[in-house]
């Protein structure tokens, strides 16, 4: 159990791929991680607290000041408690506001009183993922230290196709994963280039046969997630395997 003793908070904020979080949640008890979540009211009319209560198996925070509990300084205590803050799926909205400092509910407030590192997996419409004043904002969070799992290309919910979709839960565990087990901390290669070749490679012999090898591209992949996520400018560049390439990084499959 990789994870074991390790405590990661999760925030939900109100958009459609909230609705892939309890997977992400799984992947982080399986390798023995505490979860707790946290949702947006926004959030709660994708999915219901329950079902994240129940993944987790701890209660799910939302309200500031819920009336049938003992409150005082939760937030504080939330603020304190994780190892890695992980918010997912993160609107326009959101970013905006953490980028301001603006802390007008439960999450973006224990956001604010906390001192642990967060990755933000931002998820929108294509539109609002290239406006200016979202990439503005999102540069401001990467220049404080947050990391980020930067959304794919693929159709959205609103049936338009580009750049917007949430990075898969297993491409976001693997980047908590390198956060958590990596100790990374500072965006030490921004500015930088990176490429990296992983997976087996194929030699045809004939138009059936081939020669081949059986890596299976995972130390690859790791490097290129923690080369991401120190700050680089990071493409891949992979044979065939069933493993699925980390978020934020240029893939080539070969």
């Amino acid at each position: 159990m990789l994870l074991k003793d390790k405590k990661v908070l999760v925030g939900l904020t109100g958009g459609i791929a909230c609705y892939k979080v309890p997977g992400l949640i799984r992947f982080l008890t399986k390798e023995g991680a505490a979860v707790r979540v946290m949702m947006t009211r926004a959030a709660t009319k994708f999915i219901t607290p329950l079902t994240l209560e129940t993944v987790s198996n701890q209660p799910v925070a939302i309200e500031m000041f819920p009336e049938s509990e003992f409150v005082s300084t939760r937030h504080i205590d939330l603020a304190e408690w994780p190892d890695l803050i992980v918010v997912a799926p993160a609107t326009a909205n959101f970013l905006g506001k953490v980028a301001g400092g603006i802390s007008d509910d439960l999450l973006t407030t224990i956001i604010c009183a906390s001192p642990r590192p967060m990755l933000i997996a931002p998820a929108m419409n294509p539109q609002m993922w290239a406006n200016a004043i979202t990439q503005r904002n999102v540069g401001t969070l990467r220049q404080l230290g947050h990391f980020f799992a930067d959304p794919g290309e693929g159709e959205m919910a609103c049936e338009q196709y580009g750049v917007g979709r949430m990075a898969e839960p297993e491409q976001i565990y693997l980047a908590v994963k390198c956060l958590l087990l990596g100790k990374i901390e500072k965006r030490v290669l921004s500015g930088r280039k990176v490429v990296v070749t992983a997976g087996p490679t194929r030699e045809p012999l004939d138009p059936v046969r081939y020669l081949s090898n059986y890596s299976t591209g995972k130390m690859g992949i790791a490097l290129a997630q923690a080369a991401v996520l120190l700050g680089a400018d990071t493409t891949i560049i992979y044979g065939p395997t069933g493993l699925m390439p980390p978020a934020g990084v240029r893939t080539v499959s070969i």
